[in-house]
């Protein structure tokens, strides 16, 4: 398996049609969201050991490489900020490299994960969120009332 592949089942290419976690599948890694957190998984090669991962993030920057950073999976801005402190990574089965990025700003969905990738938007996101998002913005005003 190369790095950061991801089986591509149906027609559809990758990327075009969000995910049922409201983010994006591409090659290299996928993408989901919830109103707390981004969730990046990125496939890697069978029996990676975790020493092998190098990953970086700060406030606006997430960074993912593999072999010592000789493979760059991710390097790239987000679209918002989030907590340093609060974000964290792990190995699945020595196959699957798990992000975990919690949001500055709960509440706020994300158009995009990494600068310069596909775009959500409203008519794309699954109803669910759109739902949730509609009732967590109802609350949210009449608080302020």
């Amino acid at each position: 398996m190369e790095f950061g592949a991801l089986p591509n089942e149906g027609n559809v290419t990758l990327g075009e049609v969000p995910n049922k976690g409201n983010g994006f599948d591409f090659e290299k890694y996928s993408w989901r969201q919830n109103d707390e957190e981004i969730t990046i998984t990125i496939p890697v090669p069978r029996g990676t050991d975790p020493r092998s991962v190098t990953c970086e993030f700060d406030k606006y920057r997430l960074k993912v490489c593999l072999q010592g950073g000789q493979h760059t999976i991710i390097d790239g801005a987000l679209f918002e900020a989030v907590e340093p402190d609060d974000c964290f990574w792990y190995l699945e089965d020595e196959k699957v490299t798990t992000v975990l990025l919690t949001k500055q700003e709960e509440d706020e969905w994300w158009k995009y994960c990494i600068k310069g990738s596909l775009k959500l938007t409203l008519r794309k996101l699954n109803q669910g969120a759109v739902n949730w998002m509609i009732s967590t913005r109802r609350l949210a005003v009449e608080l302020r009332s």
